[in-house]
């Protein structure tokens, strides 16, 4: 679902920022961590075959050790605040992939990211 938002982006912007803040089913990352990549080209194919190395130049990853917030909530909203701070530097349009399902910390964490930044809704 990701790639259909991103996609369209790329045939106007020459980079796309993507904030994937799912630890459980990351789009580009392996399991268990939330990161920022900036994307410069499509993503095509299975997402199996797009892993990007959480060293890789234009991304940044962060390592939760669980693939849902709610054992580590803390880590995850400070996680997400240092995410957030690196994509507030770059001016290309920023799409938020989310989540997890459960409702009660969903909406805590969710509530916090929306009022801290201003943000008017989350992907």
């Amino acid at each position: 679902m990701a790639c259909l938002l991103i996609n369209p982006l790329l045939n106007t912007f020459d980079c796309v920022a993507l904030l994937d803040l799912n630890p459980g089913q990351p789009l580009l990352t392996p399991p268990s961590l939330i990161s920022l990549h900036l994307l410069d080209s499509l993503i095509i194919g299975p997402i199996f075959c797009k892993l990007i190395s959480p060293y890789h130049l234009n991304s940044h990853s962060i390592y939760l050790g669980h693939i849902t917030p709610i054992h580590c909530s803390s880590r995850y909203l400070d996680a997400t605040n240092q995410l957030l701070i690196l994509a507030y530097c770059f001016n290309p349009p920023i799409k938020i992939l989310h989540l997890f399902i459960v409702e009660d910390i969903a909406g805590i964490l969710i509530n916090s990211i929306k009022h801290k930044y201003q943000i008017e809704s989350l992907w």
